[in-house]
């Protein structure tokens, strides 16, 4: 099995928890993708699969449409954790807590392009994502609730950023801050405040390079 590089038990019925000792020194030396979404499995996130020297040519982890609980693991996001990985899909669990401030650091996830956490019951803030080649980032129907401050402060290279129904609060940061080639960017039903900045509307603003934007539902009292 050290040989296998390809793992894929999509839609089934697969039941019981993700093996702590998956996370092992060489467990998966030559694993690439493992697609485990849409299936039963349950349980949380082994904090040991964080590991420098487990899953050292992982690219893509699929583990999105499970009834996995618990929070997001600190190892994870530790400098070396992953240090492939360009797709985590993590959405539609029962995934909980806040995210966690490491995960978004420059120095984790090195090649993460691509971040799903829609549909679980994450909440908390919004954090600046500072990942150096994240272009991906879904964070819809979670329970986050601050405003979109730290999040307008992103160095991350973001082109697609959706953030819709949640209960984020506050108004719309006056400037695009680092978000120079957000293409689409949903913050539909949230509790906003106040209107679209004037300069977001100006030749070179903000919404100059941005071919989709939505605030339907936003407008807190709409």
């Amino acid at each position: 099995m050290k040989q296998l590089q390809l793992l894929e038990v999509d839609h089934n019925s697969l039941t019981g928890q993700l093996p702590v000792d998956w996370g092992l020194v060489d467990a998966w030396p030559q694993l690439d993708i493992p697609d485990c979404s849409a299936n039963s499995i349950s349980g949380t996130l082994p904090s040991s699969w964080g590991n420098p020297s487990a899953f050292q040519n992982l690219t893509l982890l699929y583990l999105d449409d499970n009834d996995i609980t618990g929070t997001l693991p600190q190892s994870w996001g530790f400098s070396g954790s992953f240090s492939e990985h360009e797709d985590l899909l993590l959405g539609n669990t029962g995934l909980s807590g806040t995210l966690p401030i490491g995960w978004t650091n420059p120095d984790a996830f090195v090649n993460l392009v691509q971040l799903d956490l829609h549909s679980t019951r994450l909440q908390g803030s919004v954090p600046s994502f500072n990942n150096i080649y994240l272009i991906v980032l879904s964070l819809d129907s979670c329970s986050f609730n601050s405003s979109l401050n730290e999040l307008w402060t992103s160095s991350a290279p973001l082109w697609v950023i959706n953030s819709s129904n949640n209960s984020l609060s506050g108004h719309l940061p006056d400037t695009g801050g680092t978000l120079d080639q957000l293409i689409s960017l949903n913050l539909g039903q949230n509790f906003l405040e106040g209107s679209v900045p004037l300069s977001w509307l100006q030749a070179d603003g903000f919404l100059s390079h941005v071919s989709f934007f939505n605030v339907d539902k936003v407008w807190q009292g709409s």
